[in-house]
């Protein structure tokens, strides 16, 4: 089985999805989007108007998933991408089913906004939990929240903070604050507005590169009905 990494922005426009997107296309991984019915990660990477199946369409499945089909049918290759699309109703078990199914697969990165994080199944399946933290007040506090969740889940917090790089200093010392490990410092970086006012993906390069590569290291290794029937195993 191969890992399940939950992305944890603890604060709203931090670049958490920017992040997860390179960070799975560096593990050679499946990014999934953990709001369910959001607009979709897709969006991250340039994929919404490609065919492929998003959340909703996997809300009735159950069973043992034939993992390199489901792979086959995401939009995006390098990642691929199961993603939201919008309202929708997909239950915990329809999600573990999809998880249990792609991490036999490769790493599975879930881009996880801090307000659903508690929601099922999350917290019982992930392996590796990463928090990206804003170094302002309030964002401290959020992240210290969401460290406290993940640790009464008995789940350890991996750090990353998130500013200028000046701010590095207080980065660290915020991680030492929250008692958790500090990965890395993610500076702004003027190629990811660029690429993303020209309609290109995020690429692993500059800091998200490094820390993407940062977060790489604390990975485990590998261990190597109805509409949806098609998805099972075959016999």
């Amino acid at each position: 089985m191969h890992p399940v990494l939950l992305l944890i922005g603890a604060s709203g426009g931090l670049g958490a999805s920017t992040l997860a997107a390179v960070l799975a296309q560096q593990l050679d991984g499946t990014l999934v989007d953990g709001l369910l019915d959001g607009s979709g990660a897709d969006t991250t990477l340039v994929l919404e108007d490609e065919p492929g199946l998003r959340w909703p369409d996997l809300a009735g499945l159950d069973g043992d998933v034939d993992p390199a089909r489901l792979v086959r049918h995401l939009p995006g290759s390098r990642p691929p991408v199961l993603s939201a699309a919008g309202p929708g109703r997909v239950g915990p078990d329809a999600v573990r089913c999809a998880l249990a199914a792609l991490r036999q697969a490769a790493p599975v990165v879930v881009d996880l906004p801090a307000a659903v994080h508690r929601a099922e199944p999350w917290l019982a399946v992930a392996d590796v939990a990463v928090v990206l933290c804003g170094l302002r007040p309030r964002q401290v506090r959020d992240a210290a929240a969401v460290v406290g969740s993940l640790r009464e889940h008995g789940l350890d917090a991996h750090l990353v903070t998130r500013g200028s790089r000046r701010a590095e200093p207080a980065g660290q010392e915020v991680a030492g604050h929250l008692q958790a490990p500090w990965l890395d410092h993610l500076e702004d970086h003027p190629g990811v507005p660029r690429d993303e006012g020209a309609g290109c993906p995020p690429r692993a390069r500059g800091p998200l590169g490094r820390v993407a590569r940062e977060i790489g290291e604390v990975v485990p290794g590998a261990d190597g009905s109805g509409e949806l029937r098609w998805l099972r195993r075959a016999g």
